[in-house]
């Protein structure tokens, strides 16, 4: 009988040699490595909100596709700053932001600011499938 017989291995000995060294931390089995990253949704908006999260996961959900409105219709409106009916309370975009009428003199400037800037285009996107009819 040898001693090794008689001795248990470290279960943090990944490669068997009887030791816990450099071996397993250079292949990436660090046995006293503590994973600090906790994955989840890092936006404060969303329905899926994780406190706990500290690394974006791409799995967060906003209404009204990805989850349900709000309870408390005070945090639904419009978000839009430069929109007619802005509401400063408003945590979720519900759609129904409204703008005034385009000038005929530069239909492009979508926010009537006297220029045609990436603004403009980003307006046009939010609203983008949007239905035009009353319903």
């Amino acid at each position: 009988m040898t001693w090794t017989d008689d001795v248990e291995l470290s279960p943090l000995d990944t490669d068997g040699d009887g030791a816990t060294d450099g071996d397993e931390i250079a292949s990436g089995n660090d046995p006293f490595a503590i994973d600090l990253e906790v994955l989840g949704c890092t936006y404060f908006g969303a329905c899926n909100y994780d406190i706990e999260a500290d690394v974006e996961d791409g799995s967060c959900l906003f209404p009204p596709i990805g989850c349900p409105w709000p309870d408390n219709s005070a945090f639904v409106g419009c978000t839009y700053s430069d929109a007619m009916n802005y509401n400063t309370e408003a945590v979720y975009d519900d759609g129904s932001c409204m703008w005034s009428a385009v000038s005929a003199e530069c239909p492009a400037d979508v926010n009537g600011d006297g220029i045609v800037a990436v603004q403009d285009i980003l307006l046009v996107l939010s609203s983008y499938g949007s239905s035009c009819l009353d319903e």
